[in-house]
């Protein structure tokens, strides 16, 4: 090789025979990523076919690791419910008295927001009122 042009293209031909030796050597979970870069033209050179390479490594790696945390994670948090005893006084809000209105003597409101006060919602079906009564008088209403 004499001449400058044949120096090039040998170097090229070397470079690009590299970069077939680094992807032949590479492990088989990177079959997608190495036929990427075979069908790249003009063909990548070694850095860029590393960094391809490098680049599907951490994606990976990221990858399995949140599986794994996210499978240790939910073993923990099952473990952890396993191991608490179903001890219902070591919540604070269970050993407290339940809130009362002064107003209609009924648990879990105060005389500010009782229905008695401001008045029920339209539609509203008393506990101990029969669905189908309501039924009826709506259409009883609407009858008349």
């Amino acid at each position: 090789m004499e001449h400058l042009k044949d120096i090039e293209t040998r170097h090229k031909e070397i470079d690009r025979l590299r970069v077939y030796i680094f992807l032949a050597g590479s492990d088989n979970n990177f079959d997608q990523i190495r036929g990427e870069i075979l069908r790249m033209e003009p063909k990548p050179e070694l850095e860029a076919a590393y960094a391809h390479i490098k680049r599907e490594s951490n994606r990976q790696g990221t990858m399995s690791e949140a599986g794994v945390t996210s499978d240790a994670t939910a073993f923990a948090a099952a473990k952890s419910k396993q191991s608490q005893p179903n001890n219902h006084s070591a919540d604070p809000t269970r050993n407290r008295p339940p809130i009362k209105c002064t107003k209609c003597g009924l648990d879990n409101h105060t005389i500010k927001v009782c229905y008695e006060i401001i008045g029920y919602p339209e539609g509203w079906i008393h506990k101990w009122q029969n669905k189908d009564s309501t039924k009826a008088s709506f259409a009883s209403a609407a009858s008349s």
